[in-house]
């Protein structure tokens, strides 16, 4: 199935942002939007515009912002829609897709040396401005990052994160509470979303860690990690 006409005619950050509120029936405020939907300040004051004058998003209260009747249905519909979607192809091997222009940057994650169990540590991912002589990015590229560590709670396990320019991009928060001492394996895939239908892997990577039953000065001491990935220009 395809999108109602309408909301074809919406940015694509506009449609994360009636995502998101339609899992907050109560409303939320701007930082909360920002934080979970990974958007710059200045691409959601573009969205919410159209949003708002479109009748999708009303603001009760200053700097907050619920859906209205118009922007439940909406909700329903990009819902049906993620839903229906269905999952790109491989590219082949001398297809234009593969022909594409990549922007390499690097992807960068911060944590503590050391992780404590039963303790919540921050894991910090985010991307490197490019190096000169990189292709520039046609327009803002829609990056998924996904973080899994088995035997950890991992608070949000998925976020979205805008690269815009020759900027770097984020960092996103993620939480990590391990459940026993010992070690963990940490995973951060990236995804791009080339189009509405087009998810592409970008690739990623992992690392061990050690967990210790109490805090110790490693814990306290942040260390950066870092993999090479291939942006999609145009996407």
């Amino acid at each position: 199935m395809s999108l109602p006409l309408e909301l074809q005619k919406l940015p694509p950050q506009a449609l994360d942002v009636i995502r998101f509120l339609a899992t907050q029936p109560q409303g939320a405020y701007v930082d909360t939007i920002l934080d979970r939907t990974g958007l710059s300040e200045r691409s959601f004051g573009k969205a919410i515009r159209r949003l708002v004058t479109r009748y999708y998003v009303e603001m009760p209260a200053q700097g907050f912002y619920t859906l209205t009747a118009n922007g439940r249905q909406a909700a329903q519909d990009i819902s049906s829609y993620d839903g229906s979607a269905p999952t790109a192809p491989e590219p082949v091997p001398g297809s234009p897709q593969q022909a594409s222009l990549r922007q390499e940057r690097r992807l960068t994650a911060l944590i503590p040396k050391e992780l404590v169990a039963h303790g919540t540590s921050v894991l910090m991912v985010g991307f490197d401005a490019p190096g000169a002589g990189q292709p520039a990015m046609t327009q803002p590229g829609r990056v998924i990052f996904r973080v899994s560590a088995p035997g950890c709670d991992v608070l949000p396990t998925e976020r979205p994160l805008e690269v815009t320019g020759g900027k770097a991009a984020g960092p996103l928060r993620f939480r990590i509470e391990p459940r026993r001492e010992g070690q963990v394996r940490i995973k951060i895939e990236a995804f791009q979303l080339v189009t509405l239908k087009d998810l592409r892997p970008l690739g990623g990577m992992y690392f061990d860690i050690r967990v210790a039953g109490f805090p110790t000065p490693e814990s306290a001491e942040l260390q950066a990690l870092g993999a090479p990935i291939r942006l999609y220009v145009g996407g």
